[in-house]
């Protein structure tokens, strides 16, 4: 299966803490992000797995997810 640009959003939540930042990095965060790029995924019997992998100001990030 192949989702077009923009049809995918993942939201990421959190909290980062540690030694302070001079960015002020720390705190908690709840956020939504479309995925600017094609998402390709595989259904098979039933289940529906979507993988991908970007880079951002923050670094690479990838993430998997599987619907049963």
């Amino acid at each position: 299966m192949i989702f077009p640009p923009g049809s995918i959003y993942l939201r990421i939540a959190g909290t980062v803490s540690g030694t302070p930042e001079p960015f002020g990095e720390n705190g908690s965060y709840d956020e939504v992000y479309p995925i600017s790029n094609f998402v390709f995924g595989t259904l098979d019997n039933g289940v529906l797995e979507i993988s991908h992998a970007d880079q951002d100001l923050l670094g690479s990030w990838s993430f998997t997810a599987r619907f049963l």
